[in-house]
């Protein structure tokens, strides 16, 4: 009965639904595979740029169509405010242990307005001499491959950036590319490809939704059952509670000036606001008046959060630039000439390099490595355009296709030019505005954008200042597949050093 009302909540609503070949998984391997975001492009050419699929006994919509992604993500947002719940992570309502990225409603607007303090540009500029030190120990790091020698560089700068965090967002006081404890903590907690990640409880829960809350508790209870037994706690249970010690450690305004002291801040121990805040259905965000204060388990959960977006998504956006630029050689040099212009690098003017700034704008163009992040949960029925969009329904936005879109970037979709007027995203009478959309749309747009351009900039513009990138095969393309942090991941990215 509840899996046929599920399935009813995508009929009739103007796009077609596929046929599901399993009666209880249904299509739930179009999402657990490690090449999910392809095949959604795929689907999209038989089915159409918006079309209905049970993801186990989860109804959802996957559209790449424009027009209805701003309309969810900007026009619609009272409707669609809410990302599509993890079912075995902590109940975005009720508990206390919930980030920024899976709260919704009122008390999604209180956490992101925190946030988005602690990620201001004043905030910045006080962080950026941390990051800057940060860059100086992976050139140093750097320093010991020896030239010409082909070497991994997304393993190197998921090092790095494990770095910047330890230091921006946990205070740790210096450096230390060399034996980096969290690079050994995200190693182990986060990146597993989704066929290894997603055991029979995820499965299950997708499978039978509504005892989501029973296997929620029974795998609770198996973890602390191998704990106890066998002293192997899972990886993202000890950097919780790593976490949980640097928070219990620290005092409101201490003189530090990371993430985590910002948080602290503002966090009051008897906190219980979020259990009123207005978090279903239709929301009305200019009529919320919102609390400045966290709870301390929200302060845990939304580090572990900056951690796991931070960690991979700029690694990832690193490494891949990098190809780009090894294998466009003009390019790269186009920049070093940018790059020389400018004798000491400082917030303010890595803010006016044009080129560079589109060398990572054309990268996240091409690899929209955080497309499977970008989802809502509709909460409230709600007509767009010919289609319904029924409550409960989840909404996956397929970034990925809408940046291969040759009707939208041109014939040369799949070339990396970041001199293209492509590039003019500001201008509003373009419709690739609206098209590009690596770090979201709307108010849910990712608030660390600011930081990771930033770090990004500085580790590029250094980078770059020493050496030229080399690759032998331009041709090479690179095997990407979906992470149990719901990113997209290159396997291996090969570069050669040349020393300048």
């Amino acid at each position: 009965m509840m899996r046929r009302f599920a399935y009813s909540l995508l009929m009739n609503c103007g796009f077609p639904v596929l046929p599901s070949p399993y009666f209880i998984s249904e299509n739930i391997d179009v999402f657990l595979s490690p090449t999910a975001i392809f095949t959604f492009g795929k689907l999209a050419k038989q089915y159409g740029p918006v079309f209905g699929v049970m993801q186990g006994g989860v109804p959802t919509i996957v559209t790449s169509d424009v027009d209805v992604i701003r309309d969810i993500c900007q026009k619609n947002f009272s409707y669609f405010h809410a990302k599509i719940p993890t079912l075995l992570d902590p109940d975005p309502v009720l508990d206390e242990n919930v980030h920024m990225f899976a709260s919704r409603g009122a008390r999604w607007k209180r956490l992101r307005y925190i946030t988005s303090q602690a990620m201001s540009v004043k905030n910045m500029k006080k962080i950026f001499p941390m990051v800057e030190e940060s860059v100086n120990s992976f050139m140093k790091l750097l320093n010991h491959i020896p030239p010409g020698a082909p070497i991994e560089v997304h393993k190197l700068f998921q090092n790095h950036t494990s770095d910047v965090l330890a230091r921006c967002a946990f205070g740790q006081s210096q450096s230390l590319h060399h034996n980096n404890l969290y690079h050994k903590f995200f190693s182990r907690a986060f990146g597993n490809e989704m066929k290894n990640s997603y055991f029979c409880w995820n499965t299950a829960s997708l499978c039978f939704p509504s005892l989501a809350g029973v296997f929620r508790e029974v795998k609770k209870f198996c973890e602390i059952i191998r704990d106890t037994t066998f002293g192997t706690a899972s990886p993202l249970l000890i950097f919780s509670n790593h976490l949980a010690a640097l928070r219990f450690g620290r005092q409101p305004h201490d003189e530090n000036n990371d993430f985590l002291q910002y948080f602290k801040n503002v966090e009051d121990n008897s906190f219980n606001g979020f259990l009123n805040e207005k978090v279903s259905g239709k929301v009305d965000f200019n009529s919320i008046r919102i609390s400045k204060s966290m709870a301390p388990g929200e302060t845990v959960a939304q580090c572990r959060f900056i951690s796991i977006a931070g960690f991979d998504t700029t690694a990832n956006s690193l490494a891949l630039a990098c190809d780009l630029l090894a294998k466009n050689e003009a390019k790269q040099e186009f920049l070093l000439r940018e790059i020389d212009t400018i004798e000491t690098f400082t917030y303010d003017n890595i803010q006016s390099m044009k080129y560079l700034h589109n060398c990572i704008l054309e990268t996240l163009r091409l690899y929209p490595h955080a497309s499977m992040l970008q989802h809502r949960l509709c909460m409230e029925d709600c007509q767009i355009g010919p289609y319904t969009f029924r409550k409960g329904v989840g909404v996956v936005i397929d970034t990925w296709a809408v940046h291969h879109n040759l009707k939208i970037w041109g014939a040369d979709v799949e070339e990396f030019k970041p001199e293209s007027t492509r590039q003019n995203f500001n201008h509003r009478q373009s419709n690739k505005l609206n098209a590009f959309m690596p770090f979201g749309k709307g108010p849910r747009q990712c608030v660390g954008m600011r930081f990771a351009l930033m770090e990004m900039k500085l580790t590029l513009s250094v980078l770059f200042t020493k050496y030229r990138l080399r690759k032998k095969d331009h041709n090479e393309k690179l095997s990407m597949t979906l992470r149990d942090t719901g990113t997209v991941w290159p396997k291996e990215v090969m570069i050669e050093l040349e020393e300048r």
